[in-house]
């Protein structure tokens, strides 16, 4: 982990905060509530201008900024006397109706989710490079991998005598994809974009197989995994992509391991493997340094030892198989279709995966603070920019969208100190006809304080034993 993935990680935290904020001062500038100062950054200030009633700072720390409205004084004197009810002060935030404190609360929020629809929708509009698979495919029979991966694969128990649509479907290993619904395909990612867009419904999918073209129907299933995907249609097809490294990150866990470019994988973790899907699946359930034998360009067999130092996926540990694709640019209107239709799948799985962290994960794994998400966004951003400039800007843009609207739908908990308890508690205040005495406000705040510390002292010791050092 070198400064620059901490000053990318810095980078885009603060570009998230600063959004947030930023929907905050324009709701209540917009209502009538004074903003005392306005701060790209936090702590020392380094420029400053007054203009109107609103200080405009750039401060040191580039995490985000603030919103700082007039009312303070209002809770401080609740503080230094908890028995007084003094009146607000007209223009500050506690004057304001409780609608527009909702409107002001709710608008940090819905500037994050306005930010991460136009991320897709702009990543929609544009040309781009990624790394994809040929749509040279074979079915997933879960039968045969049973014996081998229900230990690490403990929702293959569940299917193991059943027959997924690919197999069902009469589709032949080799063969290859060439449209889906009438829509060309020419990666593999593009057959798995069409698949989730198309849901449950029957697919057309059209093959190439020796010389002939077919057309092949197939019905897609939900996948009965418990995690962020259950539901999701699953047709039950693998892409053929020999696990041959085209290149190592440098200085990523791969390269510290001693892979190299031409090193084909396997086996990982005494599993034996014949595709890239195969080598992530393995790789991201083993705990702990992972053992991969590889045979080398001269054909020798060799051991490595890889050690994850971070977020597990081929990406971010250095490790690069597929060929380069280039995603063509959409019209205006594809494109604002695809940012809704991204925007509301990850909204759709974020609320699952909070779900779960009731459930089924294990907190300590699963929950980060501000370290954790200073340092992977980092890593993330500083792997996909060692591809090219604009391979790296996409996948730090994607990284954003998806941290952003994190933001939007946990801020709006119903915890007091976050967005979402200013609202409980404004929306409860709008049944009573006399205001809540200052003091209500101070209580409120401070039991969501207690809370939100907590967390903050939990997730940052476990960041810091997560650290990649």
């Amino acid at each position: 982990m070198g400064i620059e993935s901490i000053l990318l990680g810095l980078l885009g935290l603060g570009i998230l905060v600063f959004f947030h904020e930023l929907g905050h001062f324009i709701a209540a500038r917009g209502l009538g509530i004074e903003v005392e100062a306005f701060s790209i950054g936090m702590g020392k200030i380094l420029i400053k201008k007054k203009i109107g009633k609103t200080e405009y700072r750039l401060s040191l720390i580039p995490l985000g900024g603030y919103c700082k409205m007039k009312g303070e004084n209002f809770l401080l004197s609740a503080l230094e006397n908890p028995g007084s009810d003094p009146t607000p002060e007209p223009g500050s935030f506690y004057a304001a109706s409780p609608w527009k404190r909702i409107i002001v609360a709710l608008a940090g929020p819905i500037f994050n989710l306005i930010l991460t629809f136009s991320i897709f929708t702009s990543l929609a509009l544009i040309t781009y490079p990624y790394y994809g698979s040929e749509p040279l495919v074979k079915p997933i029979t879960t039968e045969g991998i049973y014996k081998q991966t229900s230990q690490y694969f403990p929702w293959i128990r569940e299917m193991k005598n059943i027959k997924l649509p690919g197999e069902l479907s009469g589709i032949l290993p080799g063969d290859r994809i060439l449209k889906v619904n009438g829509h060309s395909v020419s990666s593999f990612q593009d057959f798995q974009k069409l698949l989730n867009k198309n849901g449950l419904n029957t697919l057309t999918i059209q093959i190439s197989r020796k010389n002939r073209v077919l057309d092949i129907s197939a019905t897609p299933m939900p996948d009965p995994r418990k995690g962020i995907t259950s539901g999701d249609p699953v047709i039950g097809l693998s892409t053929i992509a020999l696990p041959l490294i085209q290149s190592v990150a440098p200085g990523s866990d791969a390269a510290l391991a001693d892979l190299k470019s031409g090193d084909l994988i396997v086996e990982v973790n005494s599993v034996a493997v014949d595709n890239v899907y195969e080598v992530f699946q393995l790789i991201s359930t083993t705990k702990g340094i992972i053992p991969i034998v590889v045979k080398d360009q001269s054909g020798t067999m060799v051991t490595k030892q890889m050690i994850p130092s971070g977020i597990k996926t081929d990406t971010s540990m250095g490790l690069i198989f597929s060929p380069l694709y280039m995603k063509p640019g959409s019209s205006l209107l594809s494109a604002l279709e695809t940012g809704y239709d991204e925007t509301w799948d990850l909204f759709n799985k974020t609320v699952k995966s909070i779900g779960l962290l009731f459930t089924t994960f294990n907190f300590s794994e699963s929950l980060s603070g501000p370290i954790g998400v200073v340092v992977n966004t980092g890593i993330i951003a500083q792997n996909g920019f060692a591809g090219g400039f604009l391979m790296g800007l996409v996948g730090f843009l994607n990284l954003a969208a998806f941290l952003s609207l994190g933001l939007f739908i946990m801020n709006l908990l119903p915890i007091p100190v976050l967005d979402g308890g200013t609202v409980v508690l404004n929306f409860i205040q709008m049944f009573f006809p006399k205001p809540f005495k200052p003091i209500v406000y101070v209580r409120f705040q401070q039991i969501g304080l207690v809370f939100i510390l907590g967390l903050l002292v939990f997730t940052t010791i476990n960041d810091l034993i997560r650290l990649p050092y």
